[in-house]
């Protein structure tokens, strides 16, 4: 969060509107809605270990709290980047030392949650081969 203020306030000028934000809102939401759907479908079926199903269902859980987390935290940025009625684009100036540009500031948070929506829709996947292929040693 610290370094989405600190990259928004060494660019104010760079001019990213709330149309952009809107849609990297809507793109977020969606990856939202395919994590949130592949972390309660995950299959452990044919896992006995007691111990490896725990922490499976512990990794997955870890996933999910941290799908609902970011979207949370973008819904009430998103929020505040409309509710401050701030014009398309600009910056908000406090003493003229320090700027920050909402819908910049908004943009790159929601970036970096996308960039870990897709790291966790691999680890998933991941794990998923990995559970198959130890299924299939057991197997033979």
């Amino acid at each position: 969060m610290m370094l989405v203020a600190i990259f928004s306030y060494f660019m104010p000028s760079l001019n990213i509107g709330k149309d952009i934000a809107q849609v990297l809102y809507t793109v977020s939401g969606i990856m939202f809605s395919i994590g949130m759907s592949l972390a309660v479908t995950f299959h452990t079926n044919g896992v006995n270990n007691i111990a490896i199903l725990k922490q499976i269902r512990k990794s997955i859980n870890h996933v999910r709290n941290g799908f609902i987390c970011y979207f949370i935290i973008s819904t009430i940025l998103f929020i505040l980047l409309y509710a401050t009625g701030t014009d398309d684009g600009k910056a908000f100036c406090y003493k003229k030392e320090i700027s920050l540009n909402p819908a910049l500031a908004f943009s790159i948070y929601i970036i970096f949650s996308i960039i870990y929506y897709i790291y966790n829709f691999i680890k998933m996947q991941n794990l998923n081969t990995d559970i198959e292929d130890e299924l299939r040693k057991e197997k033979i």
